[in-house]
């Protein structure tokens, strides 16, 4: 029986852009009309299964949060999300690397 869950030590996090708002360690979702933003605990969460999390937007007065479904693919780290103000449908995004 082979494990969904995808193992993300330390080491692979490095290279990624982390932002910090309200003393949260948030990577940036690029791609994504608007700017989108997930926290770095959340990120260490996605599986192979979709999981539902939420996302966050940045707008003028703060940080609004967004429900969303993703999930990624063991050879990469790209993230398929899907949600109802993103799209009906998974659609494939990456995070903003240093």
């Amino acid at each position: 029986m082979s494990s969904s869950h995808i193992m993300r030590p330390e080491e692979k996090c490095i290279g990624k852009k982390c932002y910090i708002f309200d003393n949260e360690k948030y990577y940036k979702v690029k791609g994504m009309k608007g700017t989108y933003y997930i926290k770095v605990i959340d990120y260490q969460k996605v599986d192979l299964k979709q999981v539902a999390i939420t996302i966050y937007e940045y707008a003028f007065d703060g940080l609004k949060k967004i429900r969303c479904y993703i999930k990624t693919i063991e050879t990469s780290d790209i993230l398929f999300i899907a949600g109802p103000k993103i799209s009906p449908h998974f659609k494939m995004y990456d995070l903003e690397k240093n």
